[in-house]
């Protein structure tokens, strides 16, 4: 249904005085400064975030940078102490227990993919 078009305007004015302009002017303050807050706690804890996720990456850089040679080190003490077990059965070659010895000592080098026999 359609409309009639009005035959006057009436026109409401709000005026303010001074107090309660600087009421509003206090409120909207207040209500800026705590939006202004709001954005600044979720900054710092973005930020200590990134700190804390950084530190781990740095810590779990160095302790890396010391265990990766663990087991070159645990072969080489393997490796080492098996040569110098091959070299005292070498030196007893017709006893028993020194063909035992080559025998234990082949099968340890197996394990560690050594080739030496």
């Amino acid at each position: 249904m359609p409309r009639k078009s009005p035959s006057q305007v009436i026109e409401h004015r709000i005026s303010l005085s001074d107090f309660e302009r600087r009421e509003i002017k206090q409120t909207l303050d207040a209500m800026q400064l705590r939006s202004n807050l709001d954005s600044a706690g979720r900054f710092v804890v973005g930020a200590a975030a990134v700190a804390v996720v950084g530190t781990a990456a740095f810590a779990a850089l160095d302790i890396y940078k010391y265990v990766k040679d663990i087991p070159e080190t645990v072969y080489d003490a393997v490796s080492g102490a098996g040569a110098s077990l091959k070299q005292n059965v070498a030196k007893h070659e017709g006893n028993v227990i020194a063909g035992t010895a080559n025998w234990v000592f082949d099968g340890i080098s197996g394990l560690f993919g050594d080739d030496e026999s």
